[in-house]
């Protein structure tokens, strides 16, 4: 683990790229100094056309590592259990369009995504999703069921956060009891649709690659 001091693998043994969430903030170089290594490995990745999927903190990340900005939340945090709105063209692309379940968002940071990407969803307050060339970040969480999310609401800090949010942890957790199901089943479309994605771009590498 990056965090632990692992070195970030050679990227020639991969064909995709996943980032995940964590505490933490894209901007926190000083505090996490290996965050400075994964963004430079994400702009790598990126000029190598190689499939990208970020999420939460992967989503801040790619955002600014990429020529966008990430960054804190003056406002209240957004931690509930939502369906992002998706723009028209978030209706129309092949992987988001899938996003049609409610899941947990979980963030006291956000982003603006990178000159020239595609905004693909919204929520009342904040961007949700974007793609950039070969990178495809959202903040939302459709990989959290509610075993996952029973874990986080018992994180010291992530108490403060929930409080500035007005949430209950045992009543967020219930919400994502009830709509576990059609969590799971939108996630398996969602994830199923990046995955032929990254076989097309293995079956018909870009003009160059």
């Amino acid at each position: 683990m990056l965090h632990q001091g692992e070195p970030i693998p050679d990227l020639d043994d991969f064909s995709a790229l996943v980032v995940l969430g964590g505490v933490m903030g894209a901007y926190d170089e000083q505090t996490h100094p290996w965050l400075a290594d994964e963004k430079q490995t994400i702009v790598e990745a990126h000029a190598a056309d190689m499939p990208m999927f970020g999420i939460c903190l992967g989503s801040q990340l790619f955002a600014d590592a990429l020529g966008g900005k990430a960054y804190l939340i003056e406002a209240t945090p957004e931690i509930a259990h939502m369906k992002p709105v998706l723009t028209e063209a978030g209706v129309e692309d092949p992987v988001l369009h899938h996003f049609d379940a409610p899941v947990v968002t979980f963030h006291r940071d956000t982003w603006e995504p990178p000159p020239g990407a595609t905004l693909l969803a919204t929520s009342d307050r904040f961007n949700q999703a974007f793609r950039f060339g070969s990178a495809l970040a959202i903040q939302p969480h459709p990989e959290a069921d509610a075993a996952i999310v029973a874990q986080w609401v018992e994180i010291e800090e992530e108490l403060p956060l929930m409080k500035a949010a007005g949430v209950e942890p045992n009543d967020l957790v219930s919400e994502v009891i009830d709509g576990e199901a059609a969590q799971r089943e939108m996630a398996a479309r969602m994830f199923g649709a990046w995955v032929e994605e990254i076989k097309n771009h293995i079956s018909c590498p870009p003009v160059g690659n």
